[in-house]
């Protein structure tokens, strides 16, 4: 979305524009490069992307990545776990 629709190409780009809404914790899909997660504008954990050796999207594995993700921060997760 930030890149096609914003022109946004770095995590540094998307965080700066995220400031606007007063956001403290951001995780944001980076592709090939992997997952970044921040919180109140600093970087706190980034897990790169491991490929598996078939590419199968059964379970439609953004909205199953944001599902789980929600689901664990409000089970009192952090945002490292």
């Amino acid at each position: 979305y930030h890149e096609d629709m914003l022109g946004h190409t770095t995590t540094a780009e998307i965080t700066e524009y995220l400031k606007q809404f007063s956001t403290s914790e951001q995780v944001i899909k980076c592709g090939s490069q992997g997952v970044y997660g921040f919180e109140n504008n600093k970087e706190v954990f980034h897990l790169p992307f491991t490929p598996a050796p078939v590419q199968v999207d059964s379970t439609a594995a953004g909205d199953s990545f944001a599902g789980g993700y929600l689901a664990g921060r409000l089970s009192n997760k952090s945002i490292k776990n």
